[in-house]
């Protein structure tokens, strides 16, 4: 799949790159450039491309970038045409480094902490984001159906291990959780 001129065959190789980034997360440039067949400079045009249109993410994992889509865009949940600018601007910050803390997003803005915290309460009152624990202390994330899922499937396992519910159950639960979180991966 080599770029082309024409707007049809570059978005035709993103959503393509989409599609693999989203079935694949945390898949490494040399594995999309293979499977891809893109010669390494187009596939670094269409990566920057979508992360700046903050479609994916990337880290740094070692020796190698691996990437992520981005999960929905904040600007297109419900409740956030409520929201202020500076709100929706720590909303995008959260989503753009899930796990941030507070004193990282003080940071990126030019907010008081009061304001900051303000804003917190407010997104999380509004199911928006949640606290996580991020091995430095209390970060924060957006709230998605696939992290719900994940946070569920874990209350099973936990509920199984402790005797709460029986195998039965268990199965059952676990089974539907896996279900939701295979349609939600082609959503």
């Amino acid at each position: 799949m080599v770029m082309g001129g024409n707007e049809t065959t570059t978005h035709h190789t993103r959503e393509v790159l989409l599609k693999q980034i989203k079935e694949r997360p945390g898949i490494t440039f040399s594995k999309l450039m293979s499977l891809l067949d893109l010669n390494e400079g187009t596939l670094r045009y269409h990566l920057n491309y979508l992360e700046r249109e903050e479609r994916i993410r990337s880290k740094k994992e070692g020796v190698n970038r691996i990437f992520f889509t981005s999960v929905s865009s904040p600007s297109t949940r419900p409740g956030i045409e409520d929201l202020r600018i500076d709100q929706k601007r720590v909303l995008n910050i959260i989503q753009r480094y899930p796990g941030i803390r507070s004193n990282d997003i003080l940071g990126s803005t030019d907010l008081s902490r009061k304001v900051l915290i303000t804003i917190l309460n407010r997104l999380k009152r509004d199911h928006l984001i949640w606290e996580v624990e991020n091995g430095n202390g209390i970060g924060y994330e957006l709230i998605t159906r696939e992290r719900l899922l994940e946070e569920m499937l874990l209350d099973v396992v936990e509920s199984f291990l402790r005797g709460k519910i029986d195998q039965s159950n268990f199965i059952r639960l676990k089974e539907w959780i896996e279900e939701e979180k295979r349609i939600e991966k082609y959503r």
